[in-house]
Order: C-alpha cells, then sequence, then structure tokens
C-alpha cells in the first residue's frame, strides 16, 4: 500500500502504520520521517554601473550544497561557491535571482530584489569644414549614444576653447591640425571620450597689383595689367574705372 502525505512545517515525526489480517492478527511498524524547512538569502548591490561593471553575488544558508545564479542577461552559474562575481558585457536593466540547493534534496528560489542598470556610453561626432580668406569654421555634430541618456557635453577643439553645447559650430583663426575630444557624461555619472585629428584649411588672400602707363592722351586706350600672385584658383576679375 502507497500513501501520501504533505508537511507543512518542519520537524520530526513518528509515522505509525498497522496491519490487520483477517484472521485478526495485527501487526505494526514505525518509521520516522524529518521535515526539513530550508533557509536562505541572496544579498547584492543593485543601482546604475558604467560599462561592463562587475557586481558581487552573496548567497547564505544552512546545509547548502549549491547555487545556480541566474544574472538576467542570459548568463548562469552553478557553484558551490556561494560569494561569485559577475561582469555585465551588455547594457541594459536586470533582476537576477538564484536557486539554492539543500543537502537532502531541498531546494529554494529567491528573486532578486533590486534592478541592476548597466549604462553602455559611446562619445562620437562628425565635422564639416568651411574655409573663408581669413578663418575656417567647422560644424561639429555629436553622434554620440546612450542607453539611458546623456546629461553634459564638453568639447576641447585644441586651440584653447572650449564649449558644452550638444551640436557647436567653431572657427580657428589658423591653419593647421588640431585634436578635438568631446567628453560626455550619462545621467548615472558615466563618461566616454573621443579624439578626432581635425586639419584647417584657411584661403589666403591674394596680392595684387596694377601695371600700365601712368598717363595717356584723351581719348585714346589704355592697357592695364592685373598682377595676382598667386595666379591660380581665380574666379573673377572686378574692374572699376573712374571717369
Amino acid at each position: 500500500d502507497v500513501v501520501s502525505h504533505v508537511y507543512t512545517l518542519p520537524g520530526t515525526y513518528t509515522v505509525t502504520m498497522q496491519v490487520i489480517l483477517p484472521s485478526g492478527c495485527i501487526s505494526s511498524a514505525v518509521a520516522t520521517v524529518k521535515i526539513l524547512q530550508p533557509a536562505s538569502s541572496f544579498d547584492y548591490s543593485g543601482g546604475n554601473y558604467c560599462n561592463q561593471h562587475q557586481v558581487a553575488f552573496s548567497a547564505a544558508g544552512n546545509n547548502v550544497d549549491s547555487i545556480r545564479l541566474n544574472f538576467g542577461d542570459g548568463q548562469t552559474l552553478t557553484t558551490t561557491q556561494l560569494n561569485v562575481t559577475h561582469q555585465y558585457q551588455l547594457a541594459g536593466t536586470f533582476i537576477p535571482s538564484v536557486t539554492v540547493y539543500i543537502n537532502g534534496g531541498c531546494t529554494l528560489n529567491l528573486p532578486g530584489t533590486d534592478t541592476i542598470r548597466i549604462e553602455q556610453l559611446q562619445a562620437a561626432f562628425i565635422s564639416n569644414q568651411s574655409s573663408t580668406c581669413s578663418s575656417s569654421s567647422v560644424q561639429f555634430t555629436n553622434q554620440s549614444t546612450s542607453l539611458f541618456g546623456i546629461k553634459s557635453y564638453q568639447w576641447n577643439f585644441g586651440d584653447g576653447n572650449m564649449a558644452n553645447s550638444q551640436n557647436v559650430n567653431h572657427v580657428y583663426a589658423q591653419p593647421g591640425n588640431y585634436n578635438v575630444t568631446l567628453i560626455i557624461t550619462g545621467i548615472f555619472g558615466c563618461k566616454d571620450t573621443t579624439q578626432q585629428i581635425v586639419s584647417i584649411n584657411i584661403l589666403g588672400s591674394p596680392d595684387v597689383n596694377i601695371t600700365g602707363p601712368g598717363q595717356t592722351c584723351a581719348g585714346a586706350s589704355i592697357n592695364l595689367q592685373a598682377n595676382v600672385n598667386p595666379a591660380d584658383s581665380i574666379s573673377t576679375y572686378a574692374w572699376t574705372v573712374s571717369n
């Protein structure tokens, strides 16, 4: 004969079975059943963290055989160690959990009570240059990315000037190569930096003069020669003659 019974409280219980035969004979047997009540705890530091942060996890309990950690990011770990660390490689919001295996076959599932948020900042920008005869104007366009949001921008244009707008226009007065730096700060305080070398070209004003006869007779044609240095890439000559 097989019977089943559910014990709701821990303790040591005595089970008695009595058999009565048709002849009236009676026989009995006694067994002891020990009911365990597993108790365990799960601890970690939830909150806001930067790229690829390592989080420490701790499980505690009596007669623990092993634990199986689910970190919430698709990664799991089964181990006999009660204190482990895990590095989150991806950005996102995660809630971990643990299953505790107790000696004697009991299991205990403990869900996490705090959210782990991993930020992933990526600073980036592009530039577009527009040169004139005395300066070069560069439009810097932010292309940074963030999962939870960017709080501030810090630009260093490499010529001693700085700005803190998301997108900026900067005028360079001298040609040359400038190391432009962008530092972004996320709402969790995480930072990321990117640098680019920007080559600045400034168009030089040509040296010009006019040669020709200093005087001539009224009604006669006069030939005037424009002398331009440099003489290449001239788009227009504009003459104005006073009468």
